[in-house]
């Protein structure tokens, strides 16, 4: 939610409390006609007025509107909604009759103006507020005159407390119904608040949800004082409730009947009696006018400190004693300095517009570039990394991987020993051309067969960011310890350079007549005729690496081009011949391209017999252990990795769904990511790193995305079938409460998330939720193809003049 002050002047034409918007105008029901006696007995006329805003302001005027039949008594403080044609109006108060709250309802068909009475609702009430949807009328909360129960010592002299009571009034059987109140965030007793319909665009009968905001409720006298009650009450929202007047955002929705709390993005006020008039409404986004009201002022301490509130505390002092109840010792004291009921409300003129939105997608953040603009810098996208072992963004900071910190697979440097040294790191040891590098570290590369020596790969941040390896005979060689996170910390701290392994940009040339899986055409490639068409398919890889890949890329980049801030790597998916291989000018692609093929061979060959095992394992749970084990729904809490503030998303889902369904149908729409256009994957996340390593994960088969060349640098060559396991399985296969899974969405610009999935008991979740339901969330989506975080990043930060824009 958004709010932009503006100026607004109205000329009123007399006390009208409760307005009514109505398209383009305000109705006003009854008028006060300015006398008093001593008594302060107040008149009220049964008048209908409107005030048209449509000519030129600022300032307008109220007109009478001429209505025909018997009319509504007049009154103050009830409630009106604009549904279908038609003006309702429910209940409020007589001020010409003592303790006389209303419970009646009336109809003013707009065609002719004629009024006509309907059934009275099922409990006297004021203060309240009334929406129309559903061909329904619902009524919430507001004041009710009822007999104060002395036993009852929390309502004590609380005169007309307010309530809770949600009820609709179906139009057609014209019958009253109370509704359920479904989800644990409840609006409590509530009076005085503001409703903001949603809709998706202008002319739209039916709101798609609702929104209150702000009201009143009697904080009660000292049993509402402890901390106890107070959480027993209302839970984790118990400090909202120490103020009188709040400012809690509830959201109501139109079909499922749930209510849930919303966040703000910029700071409201606790305030209560506000009018609303709606805008417009627009692709998802409605545009309000709010004003008005009375509440706190947080810039002053409005606590009323008189003799008489100080008589007043010592009064209900003694007369709780003398009623038997067990009243805190410090009664007194909290009366006089912290009762907070007795703050004096601080009234506002101020206007605001407000835009509401109920999107996370594209539709909702149509303003986000202008809204990030206004924000303070610390309060702006900003790329974060948890300096752990196993943590997703690791890559993000410096140049190791995983495998870089558990134990080392061998123990000695061996001649001829690729298979196990490649990617490994080594330490040099007794060089005499380079001692300057005794001691150092590097990464073990190819055995080169002619000098009898391997390649060694020197880290680009101690290296000047130049794509350099040295050759070193196996006897000055070791293998290097594990990598620890102490090591890690004084990396960061005392190296001045870019220590991440930087974004490996991939360019492959395939035959023009391919229009098949990137790695099937770089495993098994369509032969390219002379002279015949080859179309060249690129992409930029900013994901983590396996060991191995770290030696790969360095192995495959072209020196020529690549450097600290990108290394280039060109590769030509082909049969080569014996002529190819001894060509100068294709030497180097041929043997990047033979080289890459038999990695990504490879890959696939160790990966399938661990990906048919774990296959197998998760076959086993049948569809009754599966819900046996979950239940009817499981809670899934998904999280963008490395951004601050959270981009973060809360639904249910039944365990039946498979991680296909999951990925296009769930987790895109609600994370603001395309289907069906870059690749993905899932894994299940481990504490213990050696677990975490040999995680099986699961995704497409195959995948004509152009990402998909990348799965053989970290994720493996092959993975398991997302089509054939359910979120159930996953979950049942693991003896744990809560399954935590890594999800990556996008193999280039890697967007990892972090998902939570536990049971769920289906107490917030309506009765009519068929396959998922979306909880709650907050944070609007990064674009597609926005290059990975830090690159997002960087553009916030041009967008709001905060990195210089290249022109």
């Amino acid at each position: 939610m958004e709010a932009y002050q503006n100026c607004w002047e109205i000329t009123r034409a007399s006390n009208r409390p409760f307005h009514v918007p109505m398209e383009g105008r305000f109705v006003s029901l009854g008028r006060y006609d300015g006398r008093e006696e001593w008594y302060t007995r107040r008149y009220y006329f049964t008048k209908l007025y409107k005030l048209n805003m449509t000519g030129k302001g600022p300032v307008y005027k109220w007109e009478v509107v001429k209505t025909r039949s018997q009319e509504p008594i007049g009154r103050e403080e009830y409630a009106g909604v604009l549904y279908k044609g038609k003006y309702y109006v429910h209940a409020g108060n007589n001020p010409n009759v003592e303790g006389s709250a209303l419970k009646d309802t009336w109809v003013l068909n707009l065609s002719n103006f004629k009024w006509s009475p309907l059934r009275d609702g099922p409990v006297t009430r004021h203060c309240h507020c009334m929406w129309a949807g559903n061909n329904k009328l619902y009524v919430l909360g507001g004041r009710t005159d009822i007999p104060q129960d002395p036993a009852n010592f929390s309502l004590m002299n609380v005169s007309k407390p307010s309530i809770e009571d949600f009820v609709s009034f179906d139009l057609g059987t014209k019958t009253w119904k109370y509704e359920d109140l479904v989800g644990k965030y409840r609006p409590h007793d509530l009076s005085e608040f503001t409703v903001l319909p949603l809709y998706n665009k202008d002319g739209d009968d039916e709101p798609s949800s609702v929104v209150i905001w702000g009201g009143y409720r009697d904080p009660g006298r000292p049993k509402t004082m402890t901390l106890a009650d107070m959480k027993a009450k209302f839970g984790e929202e118990h400090e909202e409730f120490r103020l009188p007047y709040k400012k809690r955002l509830l959201r109501f929705d139109m079909k499922t009947n749930v209510w849930k709390p919303l966040k703000p993005t910029s700071p409201i006020l606790p305030k209560a009696q506000s009018f609303m008039c709606r805008l417009k409404s627009e692709n998802g986004i409605t545009h309000f006018l709010i004003g008005d009201g009375y509440g706190v002022d947080p810039d002053h301490d409005t606590r009323d400190l008189s003799e008489r509130t100080r008589a007043e505390a010592h009064r209900l002092h003694q007369d709780a004693i003398a009623l038997g109840h067990q009243v805190p010792a410090d009664f007194e004291n909290y009366m006089n300095g912290q009762q907070l009921s007795n703050h004096k409300p601080q009234y506002s003129n101020k206007v605001y517009e407000v835009l509401v939105t109920e999107s996370f997608g594209e539709r909702g953040a149509a303003g986000w570039s202008w809204n990030f603009f206004k924000l303070s810098a610390d309060k702006l996208p900003g790329v974060e990394t948890v300096l752990h072992p196993a943590s997703p963004t690791l890559h993000n900071i410096v140049d190791l991987s995983l495998d870089d910190f558990l134990q080392p697979p061998c123990d000695l440097v061996v001649a001829d020993d690729q298979n196990n040294l490649f990617g490994i790191r080594v330490k040099f040891d007794g060089l005499k051309g380079r001692q300057d590098l005794n001691g150092e570290v590097g990464r073990c590369g190819r055995w080169l067969n002619k000098t009898g020596r391997y390649e060694v790969f020197l880290p680009l941040y101690e290296n000047g960011g130049k794509l350099s390896s040295i050759s070193v005979k196996p006897e000055n060689l070791l293998i290097a310890d594990a990598v620890t996170a102490l090591e890690v910390e004084e990396l960061l701290a005392y190296t001045c350079s870019d220590t991440r392994f930087p974004p490996a940009l991939i360019n492959l040339a395939r035959s023009s007549e391919s229009d098949r899986p990137p790695l099937d055409d770089i495993i098994d490639p369509i032969p390219i005729a002379k002279g015949g068409g080859i179309v060249p398919i690129f992409d930029t890889y900013r994901g983590p690496l396996s060991k191995e890949a770290h030696a790969l890329l360095r192995t495959i980049a072209n020196p020529d081009i690549g450097n600290d801030q990108m290394i280039a790597c060109s590769l030509l998916a082909q049969k080569f011949s014996d002529e190819d291989r001894r060509n100068p000018n294709t030497k180097k692609m041929t043997e990047s391209s033979i080289f890459f093929s038999e990695f990504v061979r490879d890959r696939k060959a160790k990966d399938s017999v661990r990906v048919a095992s774990f296959e197998a394992s998760l076959a086993k749970f049948s569809d009754s252990m599966v819900d046996e084990v979950c239940g009817k729904w499981l809670k899934v809490v998904v999280k963008l990795d490395g951004i601050h503030p959270p981009i973060c998303r809360e639904f249910v889902v039944r365990p039946a769904m498979t991680l296909r369904a999951l990925h296009d149908q769930v987790l895109c729409p609600i994370m603001g990511w395309k289907s069906n256009y870059h690749c993905y994957a899932f894994r299940k996340v481990f504490d213990d790193l050696q677990k975490l390593k040999d995680s099986c994960w699961i995704g497409p088969r195959t995948s004509t995305a152009l990402d998909s060349m990348f799965m053989p640098l970290y994720v493996g060559g092959c993975v398991a079938n997302d089509k054939q396991i359910s979120i159930g399985q996953l979950y049942a296969s693991e003896e744990s409460d809560n399954l935590k899974v890594q999800w990556v969405h996008d193999f280039g610009d890697w967007y990892s998330h972090s998902i939570d999935i536990s049971r769920c008991d289906g107490q917030d979740v309506p009765s009519n939720a068929n396959v998922t339901y979306v909880m709650g969330g907050e944070g609007l989506n990064i674009p597609e193809d926005a290059g990975g975080l830090f690159l997002y990043e960087q553009l916030i930060g041009k967008l709001t003049h905060r990195f210089p824009m290249e022109i």
